[in-house]
């Protein structure tokens, strides 16, 4: 196939499961491009009723900077792990998110196969940390990612991640599946 061929054939299922996810009732703006809270207010946005609503999720503001996906964050007293810093599982899950990001800008759907962190050290409260991720290599199905948490220029944990690309009509069927929300 040549590669308009696969472009159109991947635009044509985000297409299909966007509106199927919609469909569903789960009707997130999915853009697929990201900018900084400051840039969003720049022009109009910004506005709090907009950020998504995931009670559990770190409050990361996700922004692309060429092939490198950024977030920062200033971690609260909801984030503590022990007296002062951050709990490792949300650093971990800020990795997993952020990772996710840059395989969104290549796949229609993928599923996190492997996060392995070294925490270098503890992620202090009440700072911002700043998040950078790459895509490392793709090959066949697989996507390895790389990101760094930093506290100014100090590198407080990296991770390595594996992403599985589904297969689209795999990926079709698994969002299909998801019931609607009860009202």
């Amino acid at each position: 196939r040549s590669p308009a061929t696969t472009i159109g054939a991947l635009r044509l299922r985000t297409r299909r499961a966007k509106r199927t996810l919609a469909a569903r009732g789960l009707v997130e703006a999915v853009t697929w491009s990201f900018v900084s809270e400051t840039a969003a207010t720049a022009f109009g946005g910004g506005a709090a009723e907009l950020k998504l609503a995931n009670p559990i999720a770190p409050p990361l503001d996700v922004w692309m900077e060429g092939p490198l996906a950024v977030a920062e964050v200033v971690y609260d007293a909801r984030y503590e792990g022990a007296p002062g810093f951050v709990h490792g599982g949300h650093v971990a899950l800020a990795f997993d998110q952020l990772g996710g990001v840059v395989v969104a800008e290549r796949s229609v759907g993928a599923l996190t196969g492997r996060l392995e962190v070294r925490y270098r050290k503890p992620t202090r409260l009440h700072r911002t940390i700043r998040y950078e991720a790459v895509l490392d290599e793709a090959a066949g199905r697989l996507a390895h990612v790389r990101v760094r948490a930093l506290d100014g220029d100090e590198e407080t944990a990296e991770a390595k991640l594996a992403f599985v690309e589904l297969d689209p009509t795999h990926f079709e069927a698994l969002v299909a599946a998801v019931p609607a929300p009860r009202p």
